[in-house]
């Protein structure tokens, strides 16, 4: 399931009003960026091209990653704030105030705007910023509080961006105070004292934070960062993984950030592509049907909103009962529920009213395996699963996910060589998914492979997940 949003609290709507009735809809197509808009053309392409400035900001610190994504990024731009207040989590029975909206997911993510906002440059930093670190698992607070406050302070002039001037306060609070040791940085949890309380340190915890991601970026460190996150994931203590991945002790990176941080640190200028200046986005208006359905799958993946959702996807069935869209919506919220006898009939229609939907044969392979049947049709459906799998890594290669699941059929069908392609495909996409390392690891030892496999098992014999974890220890012991 898609994460809860997060929002960038500006201003306070908490009036709720249907939107997508009569208003007037477009599409712009960018060449990186698909947005939908109420608030008109003009508004709508200068969207698009400021998340192509953002997005070039952050393709020149993504470099090992690229930024080619394999799930689809809609971006909704509203016209004012009562309407993006359709959207926001409750609190108390009452829409979270809000000017930005973000949701991101296994099967796609999803930024929404409002446009009357007073600075939507700064909702889209923000709110771009969090699709970019989705594709860190579950990255620790210090990481994500000095990743946003690095890229808060970004300016674009012309053909330049500038980026790494300190935010508001965040000088005086390393001026007044000693550095924390990067030890406890690191540890700091959402629930710690430090996170959360101005008394021990608040303003310290979010200026350091910036400060080492800071020092990190300008000695172009990204390798050393996702080894060190990829430590910690697998239950390496903080201080062990810090040598580990950084090659220096504790003390040694202390000494480093606080030498950086006296010598003065300097904001960076990056050039932007000068084909920025001759993107000219493509234009069209959308059915309101269409909105319709973008919209409502926006409120699916929103627990406050889910059974608005699924309403809203019955009345488009209503009035257009082959609505592909719709039907895929329903599909994934009965598929969400482990629903099969609901689900997969809606999901059945989409794929036939557009077969080349990746995420609809997406949600019939995960569903198929959900399902876990023991009757006289599983061989059957597993064929199925692995069909309605290939079908997706064909539509969207790059989308690790998919070989995952082909794996899964493929190896719950006893073709062992074929599911050991397909992990290996998934893990050279996504090296973090544990659930796809397990399997290899127990593929290579069902294929008499232990040089292969035993690796994999110690990879995986300190995972935070302790059903992962005792897998890999009971491998490691038979070994022996």
């Amino acid at each position: 399931m898609r994460l809860r949003f997060t929002w960038l609290v500006v201003a306070a709507f908490t009036s709720m009003i249907p939107v997508w009735g009569q208003e007037q809809w477009h599409e712009i197509k960018s060449p990186h960026f698909y947005v939908l808009t109420d608030g008109g053309e003009r508004r709508g392409r200068e969207t698009a091209l400021e998340f192509e400035q953002m997005r070039s900001v952050f393709a020149q610190v993504f470099l090992k990653d690229g930024l080619e994504e394999s799930l689809p990024l809609v971006i909704i731009a509203l016209k004012n704030g009562k309407e993006l207040s359709e959207f926001a989590p409750l609190y108390n029975g009452k829409p979270v105030q809000s000017a930005g909206l973000c949701q991101t997911g296994p099967d796609g993510n999803t930024i929404l705007l409002d446009l009357s906002a007073k600075d939507t440059w700064q909702i889209v930093v923000h709110e771009y910023g969090h699709v970019m670190l989705s594709r860190f698992r579950d990255p620790p607070p210090w990481f994500n509080e000095g990743f946003a406050g690095y890229y808060s302070s970004v300016k674009i002039f012309d053909r330049v961006a500038v980026v790494g001037h300190p935010p508001d306060g965040f000088t005086d609070a390393l001026a007044g105070e000693r550095l924390l040791p990067v030890t406890t940085l690191f540890s700091v949890t959402h629930g710690s004292p430090l996170y959360n309380d101005e008394k021990n340190h608040r303003s310290l915890f979010y200026a350091e934070s910036w400060l080492v991601v800071h020092y990190l970026w300008s000695h172009r460190m990204q390798d050393q960062l996702h080894r060190y996150l990829d430590l910690i994931r697998h239950g390496i203590p903080t201080r062990e993984a810090i040598m580990q991945a950084f090659r220096m002790t504790p003390e040694q990176f202390d000494k480093a950030i606080e030498k950086y941080w006296r010598e003065g640190v300097k904001a960076s200028r990056l050039s932007l592509p000068e084909a920025l200046e001759k993107v000219r986005p493509a234009v069209k208006q959308v059915s309101r049907l269409d909105a319709a359905a973008i919209l409502a799958d926006v409120h699916l993946h929103e627990h406050d909103y889910e059974e608005r959702g699924i309403s809203e996807f019955q009345k488009i069935l209503n009035e257009d009962p082959e609505n592909a869209a719709a039907h895929r919506g329903l599909g994934y919220a009965y598929y969400n529920r482990h629903d099969f006898d609901v689900a997969m009939p809606h999901l059945d229609k989409a794929a036939q009213i557009n077969p080349k939907d990746w995420q609809v044969h997406y949600y019939e392979a995960v569903l198929l395996g959900q399902k876990n049947s023991v009757s006289a049709l599983e061989e059957m459906e597993l064929a199925k699963m692995e069909k309605e799998a290939r079908q997706v890594v064909e539509l969207n290669p790059g989308f690790a996910a998919g070989y995952g699941l082909l794996g899964f059929a493929l190896m719950s069908q006893h073709k062992r060589a074929e599911a050991t392609f397909a992990y290996e495909k998934a893990l050279s996409l996504n090296p973090a998914n544990e659930i796809d390392t397990l399997n290899l690891a127990e593929l290579y030892s069902l294929q008499n492979r232990p040089d292969k496999a035993k690796p994999l098992f110690m990879a995986l014999q300190n995972s935070s997940n302790q059903t992962i974890a005792t897998a890999a220890r009971s491998h490691l012991e038979l070994m022996k």
